[in-house]
């Protein structure tokens, strides 16, 4: 789970741009758009304005050559998949968790009652990392055009 960067093709790209030496223009893009989706997801995790933004501030952004991977860090990436894709109906959450939530969030119902909900009818996700990558991939297409001309005009 998470949002996955990646030039295609990029193996060769980053071969031929290296030995132009003209490799940085490229890698810089690939950064801006790994701190762009690490950004998005992060917002995106705190639907709610009593949300604590604990799990955005989990988000990681690595980057390898020219490729990024935007994650949640691996201690919350069991409830960062719960909160991406929902929770399917069928199993409580732990009453701890949902008091917890449910009073930041002002809700005055009895947890027992709040999780017996959620195990009926699950819950829906919040999809932080693929509108993350939604919207990383748009920004990268606008932003390629310029970059690839530039790396065109230093070569030439």
């Amino acid at each position: 789970m998470g949002a996955v960067i990646e030039v295609r093709g990029n193996e060769e790209l980053a071969r031929r741009l290296e030995r132009a030496g003209r490799l940085e223009p490229v890698r810089d893009l690939v950064e801006q758009a790994a701190a762009r989706a690490r950004e998005l997801a992060a917002r995106y995790a705190r639907p709610h304005p009593a949300d604590t933004g604990a799990l955005g501030r989990a988000v990681e952004a690595r980057i390898q050559g020219l490729e990024a991977l935007v994650t949640p860090a691996r201690r919350v990436a069991g409830i960062a998949l719960t909160v991406e894709e929902g929770r399917q109906p069928g199993q409580r959450p732990p009453k701890a968790a949902i008091t917890l939530w449910a009073g930041r969030h002002g809700i005055g119902v009895d947890p027992w009652v709040l999780a017996s909900r959620i195990a009926r009818e699950g819950t829906r996700g919040v999809r932080m990392f693929a509108r993350a990558a939604e919207e990383t991939e748009q920004w990268l297409r606008a932003q390629a055009g310029s970059v690839a001309a530039r790396v065109e005009r230093d070569l030439a």
